[in-house]
């Protein structure tokens, strides 16, 4: 079966789990990440239904000419738990055809479910702000036991403001109160906790004082940086290779890449040393990051080469417009301690195409940006939209000659 626009191509290019279906629910095609994910079922219909098929409120939005909205949805599969994003995207105006997309979250659901576990702690209090009883938490945030925390002793460590202010508040009756303290366990560590308070309160009128719950800010912002450091390039501060190929695996709107290369950087790290080759590179992507649009992502692919991923709804004339911004930002020397390095760049635009895949998309600009280097000084070359590099593609910008290249 074959689908104007070539739907079955691009859901079969997908990276993420996709399925290619009318809005009424017949399903037309899966790609292979969504069988991966439903081992067990029969065959491709029953795939699709175990996964949710098109859902009664979808198709509620799409008959009322909407885009549903991106939900994320728990699943049982072969005897595992599954947490998958669902996004649908009707394809047209009048759309005879939609592509339900599935990302796996079900790392990130099971990061935020063990944080809860371990680190949202449940109390106690008494009317006046004495502790009376804490979860297993509590110990682990502290490295105290519990019995030596009851009474006032919980907030021994807290700033004296902060306690005459949260005994002040728990005083006065109110039904919940909302506080950030500040404490320090034994080992030196500040914890930063959100502590929320609900009064408890039986029908008989029986006060027991507070519930509370207290959230350590600290880890969590702990394990975010983490993870997003993990996802960083340490020396320029740009995305990593994967992060950047996840990226545009992800994005379904229309994109381009501009493939950089730093040229003759080897002779730099050869003639000044390898420091040398590192001021070189921050100053080169400080450049970069001044000379792409707020919106554009940057990844360093290793050693001297970097990507711009474009994202826009004329993406030829976007990645011709960055292309010169970087060009111009390198027409200055950069200084290396008592050297001045002229540094030139060659760079391989390409627009994706649909259906192509990630590598596909960059090698190539890859290819284009090696023609580039062919050129003395900082050139741009453009991939046509075929498989083959075309001489002759012209490029209207002020600087670039017909045969697709510009000179810095």
């Amino acid at each position: 079966m074959t689908t104007r626009g070539g739907g079955i191509e691009v859901v079969r290019a997908l990276p993420h789990a996709a399925a290619l279906a009318t809005p009424s629910g017949a399903l037309i095609e899966l790609n292979q990440p969504w069988r991966d994910l439903c081992t067990g079922a029969d065959d491709d219909v029953d795939r699709f239904r175990v996964l949710g098929g098109v859902r009664d409120e979808e198709r509620r939005t799409l008959a009322d000419g909407g885009t549903p909205e991106s939900t994320e949805v728990a699943h049982h599969l072969e005897d595992r738990p599954c947490w998958l994003r669902r996004t649908v995207h009707p394809i047209g105006p009048a759309p005879s055809e939609i592509l339900i997309l599935l990302t796996d979250i079900t790392p990130e659901v099971q990061l935020g479910r063990r944080l809860l576990s371990e680190r949202v702690i449940a109390i106690d209090v008494t009317p006046e702000g004495a502790l009376t009883w804490a979860s297993p938490g509590w110990s682990g945030l502290r490295n105290r036991d519990v019995a030596e925390e009851l009474g006032e002793g919980w907030l021994s460590d807290t700033p004296e403001g902060q306690v005459a202010d949260l005994r002040r508040r728990l005083t006065r009756r109110h039904p919940f109160v909302m506080e950030r303290l500040v404490t320090t366990d034994d080992t030196g560590r500040r914890h930063v906790l959100q502590a929320s308070f609900t009064r408890n309160v039986l029908e008989d009128g029986q006060d027991l004082g507070w519930l509370g719950l207290l959230v350590d800010l600290s880890r969590i912002h702990r394990l975010v940086d983490v993870a997003f450091m993990a996802s960083l390039d340490p020396l320029t501060g740009f995305h990593t290779r994967p992060r950047l190929e996840e990226w545009v695996a992800a994005t379904v709107g229309p994109l381009g890449v501009i493939f950089l290369d730093l040229d003759q950087f080897k002779s730099t790290n050869d003639q000044l040393g390898h420091a040398a080759g590192d001021i070189v590179l921050r100053e080169s992507a400080s450049r970069i990051r001044s000379a792409v649009r707020p919106d554009d992502m940057v990844g360093r692919m290793g050693g001297d080469e970097f990507v711009v991923v474009v994202e826009a709804d004329d993406v030829p004339a976007s990645l011709d417009l960055v292309a010169s911004r970087i060009v111009s930002a390198f027409r200055r020397p950069i200084v290396v301690g008592d050297a001045m390095v002229s540094q030139s760049v060659s760079l391989g635009l390409a627009s994706r195409q649909e259906g192509e895949s990630v590598t596909a998309l960059l090698t190539r600009a890859d290819r284009a940006m090696y023609r580039a280097k062919a050129i003395e000084g900082s050139a741009v070359s453009r991939a046509p939209d075929g498989s083959e590099l075309q001489v002759g593609t012209r490029i209207d910008l002020d600087g670039f000659d017909t045969t697709g290249t510009i000179r810095g």
